[in-house]
């Protein structure tokens, strides 16, 4: 905040015939004015630092599969985790990350790291961000939602299980065994072919193909867990040696280009005029990545803040998740709900897609604490998120809201489009219980009058509104601060 410091002092240049303002008047209002410039126009409550310590960690290239595995755990004091930021080519979209409040059994956070970050659709379009999320690099993003605890917390990461493979066994004419240290790529090219990122492991886990290219080793049953896998490790000084590592669990693709000193890989090496799958995204599902998190614990309860709200102790942060709905025209679907429970609704993201963008006419209710009659959130889909027109303006993001991804490039050429809502300067809060619903289209649309309701009786199947008016398939987050009844 910047005043000059001629205000605090007479003007220079006017006429002492004028009424002046006693000058301890003038500098009490100037105070009240300043006050109130810091709490109102501030984005977020003050909290006092004292006594807390930052909590936290980063991982470099570490390793993800589909195995749950830690990457974060504290416990002791209460706190607070401010920040998380992911990077790793194609695993960033992939990874699934749990967190675990107060050594709750079942992860009250359990969701996809690009869904969190507002992103759909895989978009890897960057850079953009705001103080909530965002991504600044492809295969990158980050998050700043606020996850209180009161004693401990625990952080999990994995990516998807590979999909099943065909029940075959691979051609060992098109299976290679490298030299030691040597990348597929580079063993491929030595003999006039192609790395092939495909890896077919067939029923057997390998074994078949282990026999046919003469390798004697003992089998490994840990499942696949790098880029220079799977291979056969020779090297006696090495913990693995002797063993065939990284045939149990094998991702769909492997990585052409990993390696490592002590093992020879098994690589899949398709003649020149096969297309081979060189894709790093595809062939990283499983593979290197990067994590930073970070928070703040003390010995005391931290305030939570709520833009520039302040959350009860108690209050927790939820995640309520829809997965491939899909609603006809005129059909309603529940975005949250719950009958128990005061709270405050955080932020709202949806990915939908369908052959038109008729759904967006859609208005949002909200049923609060037991009420009949809604509360209407947004009078269309893309007004509740901050746009108009059906987003004729493109994608943006902001603090407030976002469009991450707005094309016609979905299968069949659907359109699909990914949006996020904070709730960050108005608050939709409750005190005992919450609907929020959502529909595709609308037949006699929101109010267009101040006290005026929605007739929501059911619509006949010939209804003519319905004509033109695709089915709507979607995946939605909604984040709530919940605390327990007063």
């Amino acid at each position: 905040l910047s005043l000059s410091l001629s205000v605090l002092s007479p003007v220079s240049g006017v006429s002492r015939s004028k009424k002046k303002m006693p000058e301890m008047a003038l500098t009490a209002l100037l105070v009240r004015a300043i006050v109130a410039l810091v709490v109102v126009g501030s984005a977020q409550a003050v909290i006092n630092l004292k006594n807390t310590k930052t909590i936290g960690t980063a991982i470099k290239a570490g390793r993800l599969n589909s195995t749950e595995q830690l990457v974060y755990e504290y416990s002791g004091t209460p706190g607070v985790i401010n920040y998380m930021w992911l990077a790793g080519a194609g695993v960033t979209s992939e990874t699934r990350m749990r967190v675990y409040v107060d050594g709750e059994a079942t992860a009250s956070l359990d969701f996809n790291f690009y869904l969190a970050a507002g992103i759909g659709w895989k978009d890897e379009s960057a850079p953009w961000g705001n103080d909530l999320m965002g991504k600044n690099a492809q295969h990158n993003a980050y998050i700043t939602h606020r996850i209180p605890f009161g004693k401990s917390i625990r952080i999990t990461a994995n990516t998807p299980a590979p999909p099943p493979q065909p029940p075959v066994t691979p051609d060992p004419e098109n299976y290679f065994l490298g030299k030691l240290g040597e990348s597929c790529a580079k063993t491929c090219q030595a003999i006039g072919r192609t790395c092939n990122a495909t890896f077919v492991m067939g029923q057997d886990n390998g074994a078949s193909l282990i026999k046919r290219l003469n390798i004697s080793c003992d089998f490994d049953s840990r499942p696949w867990w790098a880029n220079d896998q799977p291979a056969y490790c020779p090297v006696k000084t090495d913990p693995n040696y002797n063993k065939c590592v990284g045939f149990v669990d094998t991702p769909h693709t492997v990585a052409c280009n990993g390696y490592y000193s002590t093992t020879q890989r098994v690589c899949h090496c398709a003649p020149t005029a096969e297309a081979a799958q060189q894709d790093s995204a595809k062939a990283g599902r499983s593979g290197a990545f990067w994590f930073i998190v970070r928070g703040l614990a003390s010995p005391n309860l931290l305030p939570v803040q709520f833009g520039e709200f302040e959350l009860p102790d108690s209050a927790r942060l939820r995640l309520y998740k829809n997965t491939q709905v899909t609603l006809a025209p005129l059909e309603f679907t529940t975005l949250y709900e719950n009958n128990n429970t005061g709270g405050a609704v955080w932020m709202v993201f949806i990915q939908a897609s369908s052959k038109d963008e008729n759904f967006l006419e859609a208005c949002v209710r909200a049923y609060v604490d037991g009420e009949a009659s809604p509360l209407f959130l947004s009078s269309g889909t893309e007004d509740f998120f901050n746009s108009a027109y059906y987003y004729n303006a493109g994608p943006y993001n902001d603090v407030l809201s976002g469009l991450t991804h707005h094309a016609q490039d979905g299968p069949n050429n659907d359109w699909q489009l990914a949006m996020y809502r904070t709730f960050y300067r108005d608050p939709v809060t409750f005190s005992k219980s919450m609907k929020l619903t959502w529909r595709n289209y609308e037949d006699k649309l929101c109010p267009r009058a101040w006290g005026q309701q929605q007739d929501t009786a059911p619509s006949t199947d010939d209804h003519p509104l319905r004509l033109g008016v695709a089915p709507m398939t979607y995946d939605s987050y909604t984040w709530v601060y919940e605390w327990p009844l007063a």
